[in-house]
């Protein structure tokens, strides 16, 4: 019998299950974070500096109708413990691949303002053990006759799916040295995450029973995006910019498992709970310096709201089980370097750790400094421009390849 678990299998004993707060990130031990819809940006160290989505005010400098599309490969690693031989169990390392459609976007100037529309998407994710059936008996939780009662579940998932992609407006308008930008975007998030549970019940039989929670995390919301950037000099610039983040609808269902599957369940999942979960929003702060004609560097801090993580709470159940969420500050740089029809591209960002440990024993993978190395470059084909990144994060990796192509106005597709 294999049992399916990330990198580690972790048990908790409590002495009750609270399932208020169990997120993505704490469940799977990937980041799949909020990546810059431009290749070119990716490459310089997932900035934001021609992104219209993260930063609307880029709009401003587009001179004639423009259109992008991009795709993207997303490569992680999963380890589940499992039997190897007759009598040994050892870890078993899955490597994931994810192809998606990344981005898809339109501008075109229009009276004294520049105006887009996108759609891009996060990283498509998902586990290599799919979900288990469900079955049609009614759920119901057995009865605790003993002195103590308590929960062992497992904090790593044992099947995951996550789809999150965005439909956005923006406009951009430019006076003298000043350019300023707003956006309207619809984020919408899909995430199932299952992971089993041994509820101990009893001194006499049934003992226990083994459950399997089913976490949600789905819905649909508009969020503002708004920036701002000043031309203080004719080789440099400063930007800011806010990019918001929906609340999403969150709930906890359960079914029983079968006698003869850690998988599939005898009876029918049953809703247990709901709240909301509220994401990160971020404020960015950058600078942009052209030092000779063919070099451009870019430097970025984005100040992300983690913290909105860890507020939610279900009613009745006091303080939810959940890593506490801090708020950090990422820091990003790139440099990219002009020939005349190929532009090169390297960049480097730093991603805290969004946790303080809490429960979590001292090397428990959340509580890493993830460091990244983005490289990429841009090659003028005709009137177009071919685009290439790349973004390889330390362990736990989560690693992207982004392919583009622009068509139209050459300011977005590289000063």
């Amino acid at each position: 019998m294999q049992i399916a678990r990330k990198n580690l299998i972790l048990l908790v004993f409590l002495f009750t299950l609270p399932l208020g707060a169990q997120t993505f990130e704490q469940m799977t031990l990937l980041r799949p974070g909020d990546v810059p819809m431009s290749v070119r940006a990716a490459a310089l160290g997932a900035v934001s500096e021609d992104d219209v989505a993260l930063n609307p005010a880029a709009l401003s400098d587009v001179t004639g109708p423009l259109f992008s599309l991009a795709a993207a490969r997303t490569s992680y690693d999963l380890t589940e413990l499992a039997s190897i031989g007759p009598s040994t169990v050892g870890l078993v390392a899955h490597s994931m691949n994810r192809n998606a459609l990344s981005h898809a976007m339109a501008a075109i100037p229009l009276g004294g303002f520049v105006v887009g529309a996108y759609y891009r998407a996060n990283p498509a994710l998902a586990s290599f053990r799919p979900f288990g059936s469900e079955g049609t008996e009614p759920y119901h939780v057995a009865p605790c006759t003993a002195d103590f009662c308590g929960g062992v579940f497992t904090i790593s998932a044992d099947a995951f799916r996550r789809s999150d992609v965005r439909y956005g407006a923006a406009a951009a308008w430019q006076r003298g040295a000043l350019s300023l930008g707003a956006g309207a975007e619809l984020q919408e998030l899909d995430e199932r995450i299952d992971f089993i549970s041994l509820r101990a019940l009893a001194e006499g039989p049934p003992y226990s029973t083994f459950d399997r929670i089913v976490r949600r995390n789905r819905g649909r919301k508009v969020v503002p995006n708004a920036s701002l950037r000043w031309r203080f000099n004719e080789r440099a610039a400063l930007g800011a910019a806010y990019n918001g983040a929906a609340t999403f609808d969150a709930t906890n269902s359960a079914c029983t498992l079968s006698a003869v599957s850690l998988t599939d369940c005898q009876t029918a999942l049953a809703q247990i709970s709901s709240t909301q979960l509220q994401m990160p929003d971020a404020y960015r702060v950058s600078l942009s310096v052209t030092p000779a004609d063919r070099l451009q560097l870019v430097a970025e801090a984005v100040r992300r709201n983690y913290s909105n993580l860890s507020y939610e709470a279900l009613p009745g159940q006091g303080t939810p089980f959940s890593a506490l969420y801090r708020d950090v500050t990422e820091l990003h740089a790139g440099a990219e370097y002009r020939l005349p029809r190929v532009a090169l591209r390297a960049g480097w960002w730093s991603d805290p750790s969004h946790v303080s440990l809490g429960p979590f024993p001292p090397g428990y993978e959340l509580d890493t400094t993830q460091q990244h190395v983005t490289l990429g470059a841009g090659i003028d084909v005709g009137s177009a421009r071919i685009d290439l990144a790349y973004d390889n994060a330390d362990a736990p990796a989560l690693r992207r390849a982004t392919v583009g192509v622009t068509f139209g106005a050459p300011s977005l597709r590289g000063r």
